[in-house]
C-alpha cells in the first residue's frame, strides 16, 4: 500500500513539474514574438530630438561657372565703315587700295530712299470695256493717258509720275473737275549706293595718313565707327 502512494506522488510531482515548465515557455514566446513586432514597427521613426541637427539643414549644391570659350568675344566689337559710293567700280577701286596698304575690307550695297514720287491715276472699272471708255473720252479731251495691264493697278488708267507733289495735285483737280474719280498715291524712289565695312582686326591699321589719302581721291566719303555687321551709318 505504502508503495502505491509513493508511486502515486512520484507521478503527480512529474505532471506538475511539466505543466510549470510549459507554462513558462510559453511565456517567454509571446514576450519574444511581441517585442519583435513592437522593433520592426518602430524601427523607421526618428524623433527629432534625437536626429542628427545637420541632416535637417538643407544643402545647397554650388554650381561650378564655367568661362566663356576661348575666341569667342562677349560683345560685337566697331568696325569702320567708309562711303558711300555711287558706283560699284568705284567701290571696287575702293577696295583694292585698301587691300594694297593690308587692310581688309567688305563692299556692301544698300537701297536708301530718296524721295518719292507722285502717281495721278483713274482706278480700275468693273470691266476692262469701261476702262477703255474712259480712255477714249480723255485722249479726245487731250489728256495724256495710258491703261495699267500689269500689277496691284491692272485695269485702271496712269495719267502720269510726277517728281513734284505740286504739279501731281494740279493735274489731280482738273481731272476731277471734269467728272473722273480722281486718286494721287506717294511712290517711295530709291537709289543704291555702296558703303566699305573695315573688319575688326584690321580697324586699327586705318590711320590718319591713310584717310586723308582716301579723302583726296574721293572727297565725298565719310567714316564712321559702328557695331560690325549692324548696318550703316549715314548722315545722309
Amino acid at each position: 500500500m505504502m508503495r502505491w502512494l509513493f508511486l502515486v506522488l512520484v507521478m503527480a510531482n512529474g505532471v506538475i513539474f511539466a505543466y510549470g515548465w510549459y507554462e513558462r515557455s510559453q511565456e517567454k514566446y509571446i514576450l519574444s514574438e511581441s517585442g519583435g513586432e513592437r522593433l520592426e514597427r518602430g524601427a523607421g521613426i526618428t524623433l527629432v530630438a534625437e536626429a542628427d541637427t545637420d541632416d535637417l539643414i538643407p544643402r545647397i549644391v554650388e554650381e561650378p561657372i564655367l568661362p566663356l570659350p576661348e575666341g569667342q568675344p562677349a560683345v560685337a566689337g566697331l568696325c569702320t565703315q567708309i562711303g558711300p559710293f555711287r558706283a560699284a567700280d568705284t567701290v571696287d577701286q575702293a577696295v583694292q587700295q585698301l587691300l594694297a596698304s593690308g587692310i581688309s575690307a567688305q563692299a556692301k550695297a544698300l537701297k536708301i530712299r530718296h524721295g518719292e514720287d507722285f502717281w495721278v491715276l483713274i482706278p480700275a472699272q468693273v470691266g476692262r470695256d469701261a476702262s477703255l471708255g474712259w480712255l477714249r473720252e480723255l485722249d479726245a479731251q487731250g489728256v495724256d493717258a495710258y491703261l495699267i495691264t500689269e500689277g496691284e493697278r491692272a485695269g485702271g488708267i496712269s495719267l502720269g509720275l510726277f517728281s513734284q507733289g505740286a504739279l501731281a495735285e494740279g493735274l489731280q483737280k482738273r481731272i476731277a473737275d471734269r467728272g473722273y474719280a480722281v486718286q494721287m498715291e506717294e511712290i517711295p524712289r530709291f537709289r543704291e549706293e555702296y558703303w566699305l565695312e573695315i573688319s575688326q582686326d584690321d580697324t586699327g591699321l586705318m590711320s590718319d595718313a591713310l584717310w586723308e589719302v582716301l579723302q583726296q581721291r574721293y572727297g565725298f566719303a565719310e567714316k564712321h565707327e559702328n557695331l560690325c555687321g549692324s548696318g550703316i551709318a549715314s548722315t545722309r
